[in-house]
């Protein structure tokens, strides 16, 4: 895993002429919204793009994780599959949807039964490159594919081609630095339940952290905003919590009223917690941050993973379960 995550602005280099090398058709139809869906690795980078593109998408991004499409759908949506190995039952149910309530559809994925269903009703399919041993390993391929479909419809108010460029350039520029801060950090959460904070403008990152702790290190992790949670969870701080620790990704593009709101809860869960981690985004704009967190926390959960002495690319349990799946048609 270690060589894949290292390898990360190379593979988002490589996603981008992909998905620029890609045909998307003209919709029949004005598109009034986006609905984007995917599970698991193969479903962060919708999170990612809808955080990224808050102010920069003309429509609407609605992400979809479950087998049953909103009544809402219909023509004006486009709808964008993503499942690296094509063959994720809740994105193939989906999609069967989105195909008969006749969405301008796109299909990202490396192969498998989704490639097969976007050729047969003639869709549009981003074809990813197949020899990756794991979706969280190709978060770049989707992220590009995603990015790119929407500049390619002119639903963005900007190029983002250049910005992804830039971005590329600043990760390699910075790895090393990178790098060397996750050696740092992963010790500091060994035998702790890290549980995440940031503010609204990093919740994919968050949670896409979530799920490289649960699937790369082998741990339980949970993730939460603020200020949102400043309306609930802070009121479970009321006791010693010594198996946990608490990481707060910060930044200085954060509203300035939610930087007063992560003080206090620093403050807060220092006095009940085993350890509070501050981590800071580096870069000039929201997208080299993002990018930024993305590459030194995915670090973190394999350091980790090293530090635990657990097999970082092992899935048994998700194993098990589609094995379980198979049986029960």
């Amino acid at each position: 895993m270690y060589q894949l995550i290292k390898g990360f602005p190379e593979q988002l280099e490589e996603g981008l002429e992909i998905a620029q090398n890609s045909s998307i058709s003209k919709p029949s139809h004005p598109l009034h919204h986006v609905l984007i869906t995917g599970m698991g690795g193969s479903g962060i980078g919708g999170k990612i793009v809808a955080n990224l593109l808050q102010d920069l998408c003309k429509l609407p991004i609605v992400i979809l994780q479950d087998y049953h499409t909103p009544n809402w759908v219909n023509k004006n949506t486009l709808a964008i599959a993503s499942s690296y190995s094509g063959n994720t039952e809740e994105t193939l149910s989906a999609a069967a949807q989105l195909i008969e309530k006749d969405t301008h559809f796109v299909a990202v994925t490396s192969g498998g039964q989704l490639e097969k269903v976007a050729l047969e009703y003639g869709k549009d399919c981003i074809k990813l490159p197949g020899d990756w041993p794991a979706p969280r390993a190709c978060l770049g391929f989707s992220l590009m594919a995603q990015l790119i479909t929407l500049e390619k419809l002119e639903l963005l108010t900007t190029p983002i081609a250049p910005v992804i460029e830039r971005v590329i350039s600043f990760l390699k520029s910075e790895q090393e630095e990178i790098e060397e801060k996750a050696h740092q950090l992963a010790p500091l959460l060994l035998n702790q339940t890290p549980i995440i904070y940031s503010s609204p403008l990093f919740e994919a990152v968050a949670i896409r952290f979530r799920q490289q702790l649960n699937e790369n290190s082998k741990i339980l992790a949970w993730h939460h905003v603020i200020p949102e949670m400043n309306h609930n969870e802070i009121v479970g701080w009321h006791q010693s919590y010594p198996q946990y620790a608490v990481l707060m990704l910060e930044s200085n593009l954060a509203h300035p009223r939610t930087k007063l709101r992560t003080q206090f809860v620093r403050e807060l869960t220092g006095h009940f917690a085993n350890a509070v981690i501050r981590t800071k985004a580096k870069g000039r704009d929201l997208w080299e941050q993002t990018f930024y967190l993305i590459h030194l926390l995915d670090f973190v959960s394999d350091f980790l993973a090293t530090e635990r002495k657990v097999n970082v690319m092992s899935i048994h349990a998700i194993d098990t379960l589609k094995q379980m799946l198979k049986q029960t048609p």
